[in-house]
C-alpha cells in the first residue's frame, strides 16, 4: 500500500480495530468498531504479521494504539483545488 510512518489513514464505517494495549482490564472490550468514517495515524506494521498478504497494521486513534487489517484502510488524500 506504500504507507509511511506518520501518514494519515481513512478508516471507513464498520471496521473492527483491536486494542494494542498489553492489558485490557481497564477496557470494556478488547476491540472497537467504527460507527462512522475516521482518520487515524499510521504507526507501522504489526511486527508478528510482517510479510503476510492481509497484514495487521498499528494505528493511533483517539489517543490509543489499535491493530487493524491493512485491507480495511486507505491512505488519506486531500483534495487539491
Amino acid at each position: 500500500m506504500g504507507m509511511k510512518m506518520g501518514d494519515l489513514l481513512h478508516i471507513p464505517q464498520a471496521v473492527t480495530l483491536w486494542s494494542a494495549e498489553k492489558t485490557t482490564k481497564g477496557l470494556s472490550m478488547p476491540y472497537i468498531q467504527t460507527d462512522r468514517p475516521v482518520v487515524a495515524l499510521y504507526l507501522g506494521p504489526y511486527p508478528r504479521m510482517l510479510g503476510a498478504q492481509d497484514a495487521l497494521i498499528t494505528v493511533l486513534l483517539k489517543g490509543r494504539e489499535h491493530f487493524v487489517h491493512s485491507k480495511d484502510v486507505y491512505l488519506f488524500k486531500e483534495d487539491k483545488c
